[in-house]
């Protein structure tokens, strides 16, 4: 893949024991990926996404429904709450009706607890299915090579996970412009 910016923008690749993660960083470069995606194999995409962010870039939104034609779009709250079995059951659920098959692609847009349930779901989805992660916080840009996904049982957090990395990672900087200036930490 070519870079949209290859002065500003910058392209690492990852190489881990079963496959190769590609992380893209720079401006500008979420629509630049979903430009990509239109064009790649993939028979179809599944879009999880954080509330906060379908509100702030509903723009973003409209480019991925206009050029990927998701077969469905999950909006996800930031909350522990949905890192838990019931709500990934339920999106387990939306992926089986929405066809998503081997050679579909999951897309996760938020921080951590939308890279956490998207993750974990891809990981264990028909024993793994692709996934692009474009991470909208500095803690979760900063750990997108970690890629350590897990959800919570009970009262019991992060008991249930595993390690999966996605296919490609993009880290907009753009997205942390919308961040507060005074936070140091992450509501993930």
């Amino acid at each position: 893949m070519f870079l949209k910016n290859s002065k500003t923008n910058r392209h690492l690749e990852v190489l881990l024991p079963d496959k190769k993660q590609d992380i893209f960083i720079g401006a500008g470069s979420a629509s630049w990926i979903i430009e990509k995606l239109a064009s790649s194999d993939y028979s179809r995409f599944v879009v999880f996404c954080d509330c906060n962010i379908a509100n702030l870039y509903k723009d973003l939104l409209s480019e991925i429904k206009d050029k990927l034609k998701p077969a469905d779009i999950i909006l996800v709250k930031s909350t522990e709450a949905n890192k838990s079995i019931e709500f990934l059951n339920l999106c387990l659920e939306r992926c089986v009706k929405a066809n998503l098959n081997r050679n579909g692609c999951l897309i996760a847009i938020g921080g951590g607890i939308v890279g956490d349930v998207a993750g974990f779901l891809a990981s264990v989805y028909m024993r793994g299915i692709d996934m692009v992660f474009i991470p909208t916080t500095l803690m979760s840009q900063g750990d997108t090579i970690i890629n350590k996904v897990a959800i919570s049982y009970k009262l019991l957090k992060n008991v249930v996970g595993s390690f999966y990395s996605p296919r490609i990672t993009v880290c907009d900087t753009d997205f942390l412009q919308s961040l507060p200036k005074n936070s140091h930490a992450e509501r993930n």
